[in-house]
């Protein structure tokens, strides 16, 4: 059964659509999921610094890991959610030609965040960042208590 051009384009936009909604909301539960566990770490550092140091620099330790694992998957994220974005850009300047309306080309319009304005991308790596070094700090004050108390 062969598609006219209308179908195609439909289900073309369609197929990204879904694509993209899939990893954007994928990647906000994964970030999501990263400041719960962020939360627990810090309070489980905190509740065993001053008796057992030691085992606050290995949870922070854990929590560097976990951070620097985030970091990864939400680089994959970003590059399956572009992946979407690519198609979209595409099925939109094709409706925007036919709905005679340029607007509609709406990831062309905010490709660019403006003034004052971050990407999801680079509030995320930086909130993550920040939380491995962090962690990478509070390693080395705990290790340090740990043999300063031996």
């Amino acid at each position: 059964m062969p598609f006219d051009e209308n179908e195609l384009n439909k289900y073309a936009q369609d197929h990204a659509w879904n694509w993209f909604a899939l990893h954007a909301a994928q990647r906000m539960q994964a970030f999501n999921f990263f400041l719960v566990a962020t939360a627990f770490l810090i309070a489980g550092y905190a509740s065993l610094l001053e008796k057992h140091p030691g085992i606050a620099a290995i949870v922070s330790l854990i929590g560097a890991w976990i951070g620097f694992w985030f970091i990864r998957l939400e680089r994959r994220t970003c590059q399956l959610i572009k992946a979407g974005e690519s198609v979209l850009k595409i099925t939109q300047a094709r409706l925007a030609e036919h709905a005679n309306i340029a607007e509609i080309k709406i990831l062309e319009l905010v490709e660019d965040s403006g003034p004052g304005a971050s990407s999801y991308r680079k509030v995320i790596a930086a909130i993550e960042w920040v939380a491995v070094v962090g962690f990478v700090l509070a390693c080395a004050y705990a290790a340090r208590l740990a043999i300063c108390s031996e």
